[in-house]
């Protein structure tokens, strides 16, 4: 990976290019500069962060879910026992409330990851027949791991 020193920005006056040199000095043809219009870095680069922020926000979003939920279920529990502690019915309440909710926070994301880990059992289990099909040994090493990935994600999740 080469130091961001390499980027090199050059305006013209009507024309605006950044330009990637490698420094590949002595290496004939190999050695060539890149050339990107910096109006294509300017909007390809955001698209680029916002789809790795998506991609980073869905594997996460159940793991999360239920330590939002976990964190809601022990702020319930807290808020109703304080209210039986201190003789307040509707504060009991809300805090059995929120504990309820917090449970159910949790079982959402379980069961969401219970579901992803069975697509990727069958996907596996698909992959893993083919390869006994076509006769492909790697296909079938790859398939039986990604079966068992998906059953041992349905387990953790029980």
């Amino acid at each position: 990976m080469r130091a961001l020193s390499e980027l090199v920005v050059h305006a013209a006056a009507h024309d605006a290019w950044a330009t990637f040199a490698p420094l590949l000095e002595g290496r004939g043809e190999r050695a060539q500069r890149v050339a990107v219009p910096i109006e294509r870095l300017e909007l390809e680069a955001p698209r680029r962060r916002a789809g790795m922020r998506a991609a980073l926000t869905r594997s996460m979003s159940n793991e999360s879910k239920r330590a939002e939920g976990a964190a809601e279920e022990l702020g319930g529990k807290i808020k109703k026992n304080v209210g039986k502690l201190v003789g307040n019915e509707q504060m009991e309440a809300e805090g059995k409330a929120k504990e309820l909710k917090g449970e159910a926070k949790q079982e959402a994301a379980k069961a969401a990851e219970r579901t992803k880990g069975k697509v990727q059992e069958i996907a596996g289990a698909v992959k893993n027949r083919l390869g006994h099909i076509i006769d492909d040994e790697e296909m079938i090493a790859e398939g039986k791991a990604k079966e068992l990935e998906g059953e041992a994600r349905q387990k953790a999740n029980d």
